[in-house]
């Protein structure tokens, strides 16, 4: 009797950890852990990287958008390797016994509007342009989340995301492509777009595997990470060294030659 109620209490012990996230890691997810906390060294140097070449710039917004990315993933892949923002199978579906890493999909819900902000930045986007963009992202990764964490709704939620997924990148595309050919971070805009589309392209090549053929924990952690790694990091500090400073879209000089024009004129007494 007395052992009856040491595993239920047990039971409730365990299902108090997992109902807030915090997962134990077993021997068949071997190597999980060390993946988890080397991506988040990954990310950690190069948020530091890019903060120690802000200083050597004139023009902040990149660095510091890019910085802002990289501080958000690393986080979000120091607590995962502790085992916080994982939900264990019995708390929300999931193919073959294996986990819904939720934080992931947080961590993406910040990272991705501001890796957009960054193209948007760089292509000279208007705020409107920018602001519809950002939003679809949001909705495309909220329908991912969807499908990832329910049953029911598995590939419908695959599905809408995949149409979300096709807008930001259409739209993007679009100004990003009709950048002036002689400014000087056309080149720069173009391959980080390019790069942003062939990276993206993979993470819904990983979630069919995920629920069709199936990937253990350590496989799913180590695809998602090398994508996250590349379209983070790479990114990163790909825009960082190869922008100019002097080159801004032409859009940001009317904006600047218009405030000016509707200053006041400001005259001294005396």
């Amino acid at each position: 009797h007395f052992g009856s109620r040491a595993r239920a209490a047990s039971r409730r012990t365990a299902q108090g950890r997992s109902s807030m996230g915090v997962h134990t890691w077993s021997r068949s997810e071997a190597g999980s852990q060390e993946t988890l906390f080397a991506i988040f060294v990954i990310f950690a140097i190069a948020f530091l990287w890019v903060l120690l070449l802000s200083q050597q710039s004139k023009s902040k917004k990149y660095y510091y958008v890019s910085a802002a990315i990289l501080a958000v993933a690393a986080c979000a892949y120091y607590f995962m390797a502790w085992g916080y923002g994982i939900l264990d199978n019995g708390q929300a579906w999931h193919t073959d016994g294996k986990h819904l890493f939720w934080l992931r999909y947080l961590d993406w819900l910040i990272t991705t509007p501001l890796l957009l902000l960054d193209l948007a930045l760089l292509a000279g986007l208007d705020f409107w342009e920018t602001g519809f963009i950002i939003l679809m992202d949001i909705l495309m990764i909220t329908a991912g989340y969807i499908g990832a964490s329910t049953e029911q709704f598995v590939w419908q939620g695959f599905g809408v995301s995949m149409v979300f997924f096709i807008l930001v990148l259409g739209y993007l595309g679009d100004g990003v492509l009709a950048l002036d050919e002689d400014s000087k971070n056309t080149g720069t805009a173009r391959n980080l777009f390019w790069l942003t589309v062939l990276i993206w392209c993979t993470y819904p090549l990983y979630f069919v595997l995920e629920h069709t053929m199936g990937l253990s924990t350590f496989q799913e952690i180590l695809c998602y990470g090398i994508s996250d790694v590349l379209a983070k990091v790479v990114f990163a500090l790909v825009l960082v060294y190869n922008f100019d400073d002097d080159d801004e879209p032409a859009v940001y000089q009317q904006q600047m030659v218009v405030m000016q024009q509707q200053q006041p004129m400001v005259t001294t007494i005396g």
